[in-house]
């Protein structure tokens, strides 16, 4: 499958491993991806993160400052704040 020509390896997002700046609430129950917004911070050599605010699906207007997705695992409870945990870019 082609999109817009691409070749598949260019259609995947990049993935990045960021560091969370706060404590990360998430119920262990389910795989969920939370709005973020990831910049590098050169000094520590390592991408931070930040939730862009509150994560309910009709809180579209969190997506409008997110340029990452975190993805936070099932099977994992609440991520203090210096966790790493996958992202994925989005813009």
């Amino acid at each position: 499958c082609k999109l817009m020509g691409l070749p598949e390896n260019l259609q995947q997002r990049p993935r990045i491993t960021a560091t969370l700046e706060h404590d990360l609430r998430h119920s262990s129950e389910r795989t969920e991806c939370q709005r973020a917004t990831v910049r590098w911070d050169k000094p520590l050599g390592q991408f931070i993160a930040t939730t862009t605010g509150i994560q309910e699906s009709s809180r579209l207007l969190s997506m409008v400052g997110a340029n990452a997705l975190l993805i936070l695992p099932h099977g994992q409870g609440d991520f203090p704040a210096g966790s790493t945990v996958e992202a994925i870019w989005v813009g």
